[in-house]
């Protein structure tokens, strides 16, 4: 028998059946990669466990889900995959939102650097000029000094 069928017949896990067959608590020989229990073996372990025949008989094997319940489990779960689209939609029309509002802060944050930009260039033209041609420049065109 496979290992899965020697778990199913114990009640154990297919692990434990192989943590035993490596560990050389359950004897087993492997047949074109695929190991081969005997049911003189797995009766050894069992007893070592202290596992009765009778025990083992009474443990079910996992029990598949029914159709039913795995109908309402997959709608529940498109539900939720609903609600998340939402709340996706939801956020990215807030970065969207942010996206913008930055977009035209960083538009007038430019404007206000250009102003300043030419308001520093007129004054440095000014200033190459020496104040006396300004001051005889105002005296010929009669302003008051």
């Amino acid at each position: 028998m496979t290992i899965r069928e020697a778990a199913e017949r114990i009640g154990k896990h297919n692990d434990t059946i192989r943590r035993a067959i490596q560990s050389g608590k359950l004897e087993s020989t492997k047949v074109k990669g695929i190991w081969d229990i005997s049911d003189t073996a797995l009766a050894a372990y069992m007893k070592r466990l202290g596992i009765s025949g009778e025990a083992a008989a009474t443990v079910q094997p996992y029990a598949k889900p029914d159709d039913e319940a795995m109908q309402l489990r997959m709608q529940e779960l498109v539900q939720q995959i609903e609600e998340l689209k939402s709340q996706l939609g939801q956020e990215r029309e807030g970065v969207e939102e942010a996206r913008k509002a930055a977009e035209e802060t960083s538009q007038r944050h430019d404007t206000i650097v250009l102003q300043l930009t030419r308001q520093n260039q007129q004054l440095l033209e000014y200033h190459q000029e020496p104040w006396y041609r300004r001051w005889f420049r105002r005296r010929k065109s009669g302003e008051e000094i």
